[in-house]
């Protein structure tokens, strides 16, 4: 009898959250997922630098000072290519209502204790 509830509540289990994947799948599924998130980042650091540094050379011809605003603009790049990839490496804003969900948490621990009515 035991054994046929245990069979049941996988059954279960499978019906709701699907079959559950076996190690080898598991491991596949996380190496996938960090090599997005690699690429990801990687692609947001170069566009970062090459996009600031093609503004600062536009700059720089358009109003006759030539490195002044490249090298400039090139740093402001690197430092926000550099906070890209920290932001990815923490996961930071990646998630849908993280802000949200951020903010709620504190109105809570602000929120007055209630006290039961004393009638």
């Amino acid at each position: 009898m035991n054994n046929d509830i245990q069979d049941l509540e996988q059954k279960i289990k499978e019906a709701r959250y699907g079959k559950e994947a076996d190690e080898q799948e598991k491991t596949r599924i996380r190496r996938e997922l960090n090599n997005k998130a690699g690429m990801q980042a990687g692609m947001e650091f170069v566009a970062s630098i090459g996009f600031s540094a093609f503004i600062g050379y536009w700059l720089d011809q358009w109003l006759g000072t030539m490195p002044l605003f490249f090298i400039l603009l090139f740093m402001i790049g690197v430092g926000a290519g550099f906070l890209s990839i920290f932001r990815a490496s923490k996961n930071l804003g990646s998630a849908v209502g993280y802000s949200e969900l951020h903010k709620r948490r504190k109105e809570v621990r602000k929120a007055p204790e209630l006290k039961p009515d004393e009638d």
